[in-house]
This record gives C-alpha cells, structure tokens and sequence, in this order.
C-alpha cells in the first residue's frame, strides 16, 4: 500500500537516537514490510540489520474518530500486562510525534507462531481445535482476572459508568455517520433499549475491545 509505507531512514534515525540500546545494539532497519492482514492500524514487521525482528503499529493517516486507533493506549497496556509476565510481546518504545513517520507509532518485539484467521479451524484435528478454543477462553479469563492496580493502570482511564460511556460512544459514532435519507429507525429504537437496560456497575477490569481468534498468536 504505498501511501502507508514508511521510511527505513527514518525509522532508523529514529531507534538510533532515542530507542533503547537492545535496539541501538541490532543496527539499523533493512526491511520493513506491512502485513497484509489486520490493518486497523497499520502494522508493519520491520527486520533490523542483524536480524532482530520487530513489529511496529502505528495510526492510519487523515482524519479518525475522536479516542479511536489510540496506539499511545495499546503500549500503555501491554507494557503493564508483560510486567505480570501475561503472554504479550515486550514494548520497546513509543513515538507520540507526528514529524516522524506521519503519526504516532510504538515498537514491540515480533512473536513466532501461528495465526488462525479462519475460526472454524476445519484443517486442523478435533482435538487440536479443542485445545486451541480452550487457549482462546484460558487468556480472555486470565485477561479479565488481572489487578488493574498490581498492573499499575489504576489510573487508566474512567473506571465509573463503563456501559453508559459506551453507549454513548457508539450512539455518537452512529449519529456521525449517517447518511441523508436513510431509515434508522430500527437503530434509534436499539440505542433507547440500550439507554433503559444499562447493567449494574461491577469491579473495574481489562477489557480487550477485539477479541477473536485471527487477533491471537499460537505457539507453534
């Protein structure tokens, strides 16, 4: 895609003066390549000159949603998780800057394994789709066990009125984006049925926001 692609000068110009020595120590950038699946926020796997492997995230260009495609978040919350030892990669840095490579981007280390991106798992045994939907639910418990204050994000965020924050978010996403003489009705009336069903309040947890399979890495 190449109005996403970024400059390995760049990049490297960047590591060299501000990341930290494990990544000074690799050499510049040889490669960078963009994955071709999963691009919500476009990803990269970026190869340094001795072959240290890297994954790099960073926002889409043009304009976003208000809070949407917060990449400065997603290392906030897996540098916290990788400090309870929870299976994520280890973050190496975060580039808040535009002038950089466009938009705000941060480096985590690449993961060897193996990406499902058909759930059904049809070319896989019984019990080896068994186990791996076990896995899946095994992490999203585990995920949802962690003490937000032993993780260090017990001022993460707003922690009161999750569910009617929520609604509102999406019921302001979908204001926006209507289009001049459509009908929604049917989503005017799921927005009041939502506004009059909000659950009681429970303790405070991580939520991932987009679980599923194809956003999983399985040991191979």
């Amino acid at each position: 895609r190449p109005h996403l692609q970024i400059h390995k000068d760049s990049l490297s110009n960047y590591i060299s003066q501000t990341g930290p020595s494990v990544l000074r120590m690799s050499g510049p950038v040889s490669r960078i390549r963009q994955f071709g699946h999963g691009q919500s926020n476009p990803t990269y796997h970026v190869t340094l000159s001795d072959g240290k492997e890297l994954v790099l995230r960073k926002k889409p260009p043009g304009k976003i949603l208000k809070g949407a495609h917060a990449v400065e978040r997603e290392y906030q919350v897996l540098s916290a998780l990788k400090k309870l030892n929870f299976p994520v990669p280890t973050c190496h840095l975060l580039c808040e800057e535009d002038h950089v490579l466009g938009t705000p981007f941060y480096v985590m280390d690449y993961i060897q394994g193996e990406v499902h991106k058909n759930p059904s798992l049809k070319m896989l045994s019984p019990s080896l789709r068994s186990s791996i939907y076990e896995s899946m639910c095994q992490v999203l418990a585990d995920l949802h066990s962690v003490d937000i204050e032993k993780a260090g994000l017990q001022a993460y965020g707003k922690q009161e009125n999750f569910f009617q924050r929520q609604i509102g978010t999406w019921t302001k996403q979908f204001e926006a984006s209507k289009t001049e003489g459509g009908d929604y009705s049917k989503m005017e009336e799921l927005i009041q049925w939502l506004n009059a069903n909000i659950p009681p309040e429970n303790k405070a947890t991580i939520v991932h926001g987009d679980f599923r399979l194809d956003n999983l890495i399985f040991e191979e």
